[in-house]
């Protein structure tokens, strides 16, 4: 099994599956992971490849980006309202607005 789905972070489509276990105050853990090897996004640890593969895989792709920016919008325009100069509202919106245009070069609209 390989991973189907890019990063939904940089695009890339250079996805590894890596094993680390450790142990501390005596407490086994670890197992396999899924990371990107671009920009180094990983999920949690699973029991085998197979799974870890698997979960990558199945990420929701749910609400479309353009939604979700259009949503973040609206929360970011209601909570800072009462900023006077707007400047920690505008960072914010850059800064979502800089998300979407990467997210969006990678074909996960």
């Amino acid at each position: 099994m390989a991973a189907n789905k890019t990063c939904p972070f940089c695009g890339s489509d250079s996805i590894e599956v890596y094993k680390h276990y450790g142990e501390g105050a005596g407490i086994r853990y670890g197992g396999y992971f899924p990371e990107c090897t671009v920009c180094g996004c990983r999920l949690n640890y699973y029991e085998s490849r197979e799974e870890a593969l698997k979960a990558w895989n199945k990420r929701a792709s749910g609400i479309k980006l353009a939604e979700a920016r259009d949503e973040f919008m609206d929360v970011v325009y209601d909570e800072l309202s009462d900023d006077a100069d707007n400047c920690r509202s505008n960072r914010i919106i850059d800064a979502a607005d800089e998300i979407y245009r990467v997210l969006h070069r990678s074909g996960e609209e």
